[in-house]
């Protein structure tokens, strides 16, 4: 099965197979270095972020654990400590979200797609979120509420969802960032 004929906007579509060989072919050593490079990125991101609810906690609830979930909970909804936390905690979230979203909204596809650098594709992930403010914010609150939907039944959902993002994003990317042999190139 191929994927040929004209896409949205009149675009050709590239004439290659759909199926798991040419989805995994994809992956090949050019593509590998630079994905795997930008993963590490936001894995970093994440452990920042970690350190951050960290600090959070413990400036507003003290460094000591509580014994037990449900006296965790009572600290947290009940005392003016908790509700700093929880306020803290949001803010401080709603900047790292923001931040990952932002470098990694094209990124990732532009990474697989043509044979740039991780400085290129953050620098023109940033800059599309910087020119789509509003598209921007409201794919990073679908992506949160899908993931959201996917996780409830186990995670059993993410099967779906993981897909369904990814796809999207992909299109995000193609209609976002415009290369100049775009139209003179066959397969675009």
């Amino acid at each position: 099965m191929s994927a040929g004929g004209a896409g949205r906007g009149g675009r050709p579509l590239r004439d290659e197979p759909a199926d798991w060989g040419a989805a995994l072919g994809t992956l090949t050593g050019r593509v590998m270095g630079p994905v795997l490079m930008l993963g590490l990125l936001l894995a970093v991101v994440f452990v920042v972020w970690l350190f951050a609810a960290h600090g959070i906690w413990a400036a507003t609830l003290g460094p000591d654990p509580q014994g037990s979930l449900s006296a965790f909970l009572h600290e947290a909804f009940t005392t003016n400590e908790g509700w700093r936390m929880i306020l803290a905690g949001l803010a401080t979230g709603f900047v790292f979200a923001a931040v990952v979203l932002c470098i990694s909204l094209v990124s990732f596809p532009m990474l697989i797609d043509r044979p740039v650098g991780v400085p290129v594709a953050l620098a023109t992930s940033i800059a599309v979120a910087r020119r789509n403010p509003g598209p921007t914010a409201l794919w990073g609150l679908i992506v949160a509420l899908s993931l959201l939907l996917g996780m409830i039944p186990f995670f059993a959902g993410l099967i779906v969802v993981l897909p369904i993002l990814g796809h999207a994003t992909w299109h995000l990317y193609r209609r976002a960032v415009a290369w100049p042999d775009q139209e003179t190139r066959p397969g675009r």
